[in-house]
């Protein structure tokens, strides 16, 4: 069982909302361009690409003029919020195109095997997450079929990395494009580093919110399909796991 994706943010008050809102618009502007950015700079060999035919023009101009080499996959249904699946759209539905975009042809080709054939493993490679986060994606999510294992890589009580904090992704809010095995993953401390250093360049005042953000304390909780996350200046709601068992982790923040 699975609930249609969604994402609520509520605010503690308009001023709160006044103020942060456009933060968190602005720092999740800044993480979809480094994403691009970090492939750009061929930090890894591979890029996600998601291409809605009312937006051709900025995806054009996003890839410009290079010898890059893009496969389209699949159409997926456009949904509010996040989601944790593609949804095959229905006649009538509004619709994006997934696909690979490369530096090589052999890349690319190679992503699209390995999604055919289920291989997780190739796929997190070709998109340059740590190993030990790839192994704890097929056990906790292939094999497990916990969707958004986010109790599962941090625990009831920790301190959460701001580069393994993945708990405010559904709002856009993330420094690094995985999900960590552990809230204080060595291997993605280290490429959150190289992902901040970038977000910096293009972005200083956004990249600083952003870490600023992802060091505050958080509660996250989940039951029966519904994640609920409290932060010192907002509330969101969101789906995630089908579960009938309360999860709940607590992070206290991390200071430098």
């Amino acid at each position: 069982m699975s609930i249609e994706p969604f994402t609520r943010l509520t605010f503690y008050s308009k001023s709160d909302r006044e103020k942060w809102l456009p933060v968190i618009n602005g720092c999740s502007e800044l993480y979809r361009l480094t994403e691009f950015a970090t492939f750009k700079a061929k930090m890894r060999r591979c890029y996600v690409l998601h291409v809605n035919p009312d937006s051709l023009e900025y995806y054009l101009s996003l890839i410009g003029s290079r010898d890059y080499y893009y496969i389209p996959m699949l159409r997926s249904k456009c949904y509010q919020g996040f989601s944790h699946r593609h949804i095959p759209p229905k006649e009538g539905d509004k619709w994006f195109v997934y696909g690979v975009l490369s530096h090589t042809k052999e890349d690319a080709e190679l992503f699209v095997e390995a999604s055919n054939k289920g291989d997780h493993r190739t796929i997190g490679l070709l998109l340059g997450y740590p190993e030990c986060c790839i192994d704890s994606f097929i056990d906790r999510w292939c094999s497990k079929g916990i969707i958004d294992p986010i109790y599962e890589a941090y625990g009831d009580e920790c301190i959460v990395h701001p580069y393994c904090n993945q708990a405010l992704r559904y709002f856009g809010l993330r420094i690094t494009p995985h999900l960590p095995c552990s809230g204080n993953c060595e291997s993605t401390i280290k490429m959150g580093s190289d992902w901040f250093s970038i977000m910096k360049q293009i972005n200083s005042v956004y990249a600083d919110y952003l870490f600023n953000i992802l060091s505050m304390p958080f509660t996250w909780s989940c039951m029966n399909g519904v994640a609920i996350i409290d932060t010192p200046i907002f509330r969101g709601v969101t789906n995630s796991n089908f579960d009938s068992k309360l999860k709940i982790v607590r992070n206290k923040g991390y200071n430098r």
